[in-house]
Order: structure tokens, then C-alpha cells, then sequence
């Protein structure tokens, strides 16, 4: 009977032992889960013009989409934009293109209206440490304004 009382306690302390380690591991694995920290952009855009503007470069930790909110227009009456994902490497200003993974891996998708938004991207596959996006005024023109991040987090209106 002493036997069994040692071997259930062993049984206990051996499951416990696991539990400990598995929430560790999960600890560990959502603080250095990604880059999902919010920056600014704010690009005066226009349907009249064709020229893309572009984010500074931000390090992507992981394969999730791109985060992008476009929060308000100032001046005018912007109602879409198109915005697109490109890759980086940390030494270097040259974007590449990653909204694809197949031909040119060009892509731009449009948002239409403010609001809040997960953009389909390639940069971690593609080999890339960085990402950036490009916005461009489709309809309308104005200054807008808005937030980003390379890593999203939640679950927004997705663009593919």
C-alpha cells in the first residue's frame, strides 16, 4: 500500500512537472511571438498620380499578414487606396516585391474606406527580413492617415 501512495505521488509530480514546462513553452512562444507594435504613415494620394509611397522598413518576425489601418483623410475626398507588400533585408534599401510568391509577386489590393485591415503577404517565405508597404489613391485625393505593422495580430478585413 506504501508502494502504490510513493507511485501515485511520483505519477503526480511527473505530470505536474510536464504541465510546468508545456506553459512555459507557450510563455515563451507569445512574448517573442512578432513585430505587432503600431507605427504612423501619412501620404498626401491621388488618383491623378501613379507614383507609390512607401513605409520606412520594419522587421517581420513571422508568416502572418501585414497589418494596416487606415485611420482618416484630411483635405479632400480619398475613398480607396491600393496598398501593396514588398521585402528588405535589413542592410539594404532595395524593396522587392512579396504579395505573390509566383511571376512578378507584384500585387496590390484595395482598400476601400478606412478602417482596419490584414494584407496577404510573402516577405518571411520569400527570404526577406523586413517589410514595408506601398499606398497609392485610387479614387478621390486627399492626405491620409493611418497606422501599420509587419505583424498582425488579429482579425481584420483580409486582403488577398
Amino acid at each position: 500500500m506504501i508502494k502504490k501512495r510513493i507511485g501515485n505521488k511520483i505519477i503526480l509530480a511527473v505530470i505536474a512537472g510536464m504541465l510546468v514546462l508545456t506553459g512555459m513553452g507557450i510563455s515563451e512562444s507569445v512574448s517573442s511571438a512578432a513585430n505587432t507594435s503600431d507605427k504612423a504613415w501619412e501620404f498626401a494620394l491621388s488618383y491623378k498620380k501613379t507614383d507609390v509611397n512607401y513605409t520606412n522598413k520594419r522587421r517581420k518576425d513571422n508568416n502572418s499578414k501585414i497589418y494596416v489601418n487606415w485611420q482618416s483623410t484630411v483635405g479632400g475626398d480619398l475613398t480607396a487606396i491600393t496598398v501593396g507588400a514588398f521585402g528588405c533585408y535589413s542592410d539594404s534599401s532595395k524593396k522587392y516585391p512579396a504579395g505573390r510568391l509566383d511571376g512578378d509577386k507584384k500585387r496590390f489590393c484595395v482598400m476601400n474606406g478606412t478602417g482596419k485591415y490584414a494584407l496577404t503577404n510573402y516577405v518571411n517565405e520569400l527570404g526577406y527580413s523586413h517589410a514595408k508597404i506601398g499606398l497609392r489613391g485610387v479614387t478621390g485625393s486627399g492626405v491620409a492617415r493611418g497606422v501599420w505593422s509587419p505583424d498582425c495580430a488579429g482579425s481584420y478585413t483580409v486582403l488577398k
